[in-house]
């Protein structure tokens, strides 16, 4: 990549433009010092360079933010996608009715190249309502300002469980983003006190879960973190609101090897499960609990075995 930054083609009079994907994904030993070397480069190149990250508020992120101009990628609307669709099913020569594509792009969800891909899957000369059962919908996950915006700015409890079951983060990330942002979101004291009660019982339960291993109670503490905290609110706030990542996610730098520890196995047990990094942590205690019992085909090694034996 640096000499990609640095070194002018001879033959191109044009400039270029370099695109690093998905860079919260760096993992292992073989990506150590990644983070570092990027920050070097944006202060050398001689080119625009464009980064792209699923979760940009990771801690290891945190000094490669302040060298960029942060970007939010919102969804492609669904005329566009059917359009996109269209003109690609006509250079192809498929025949496929514009309803068809319409389904294809509603179950995308926003997202162009999930809904080029299907239409690829679909690989036919003709696409019939029928072939449709040949591509799923698909578990998106959505960014946690999203899920803030769903239980702070409304009170409908299927908006806010789906922002909530739907969000990047874990129930544990969740609950410190909403006690960062109360304050931020709510003005009244009543309901500044009201959502903290909420939260603080959520946290009761959370401490309960963890101590007894009962986790039949996580659904009680999700509800009080999300339902509880937007019910405190006696109306919507209209306002614009931005909202902060946790302090609290700064001053872990003490247990920053820990959480990259987390994050690579998790990366490499979710490749096995074909889970998210988000729902593999979420399986660790029961995966702890087997582990403890029998052994397990999962392509850790034996310190990464040890870890997840022991997460608690």
């Amino acid at each position: 990549i640096g000499h990609a930054v640095s070194q002018q083609s001879l033959v191109q009079k044009k400039g270029k433009i370099v695109l690093i994907d998905e860079i919260d994904g760096i993992y292992g030993t073989s990506d150590r010092g990644g983070i570092s070397a990027l920050q070097k480069i944006i202060r050398t190149t001689n080119y625009p360079i464009i980064l792209t990250a699923n979760d940009i508020w990771i801690d290891k992120l945190r000094f490669l933010r302040l060298s960029c101009k942060l970007i939010q990628m919102r969804k492609v609307d669904l005329r566009t996608i059917v359009k996109r669709l269209k003109e690609i099913a006509e250079t192809e020569g498929v025949k496929i009715k514009e309803a068809i594509l319409h389904e294809i792009a509603r179950r995308a969800e926003g997202d162009l190249r999930a809904a080029i891909n299907d239409l690829q899957t679909l690989g036919m000369k003709k696409v019939d309502e029928k072939d449709l059962e040949l591509i799923s919908w698909r578990e998106k996950e959505i960014p946690i300002f999203e899920t803030l915006l769903a239980i702070f700015k409304s009170k409908d409890w299927r908006i806010i469980q789906k922002a909530f079951s739907s969000s990047d983060k874990t129930p544990d990330e969740i609950l410190m983003w909403i006690a960062e942002n109360i304050p931020n979101e709510y003005e009244k004291p009543e309901e500044i006190a009201a959502a903290y009660n909420m939260l603080s019982r959520a946290d009761v339960f959370r401490g309960r879960i963890i101590h007894n291993q009962a986790w039949g109670l996580q659904a009680f503490s999700n509800e009080l973190m999300t339902f509880g905290v937007a019910a405190a609110k006696k109306e919507k706030y209209r306002k614009f609101t931005r909202y902060v990542p946790p302090k609290i996610l700064q001053k872990m730098g003490a247990s920053k090897g820990e959480r990259a520890a987390r994050d690579e196995v998790a990366f490499l047990v979710g490749k096995k499960l074909h889970c998210s990094k988000k729902r593999t942590i979420e399986q660790f205690p029961y995966l702890s609990l087997i582990l403890k019992k029998k052994s397990l085909d999962l392509p850790l090694d034996e310190e990464q075995i040890r870890f997840l034996k022991n997460y608690t």
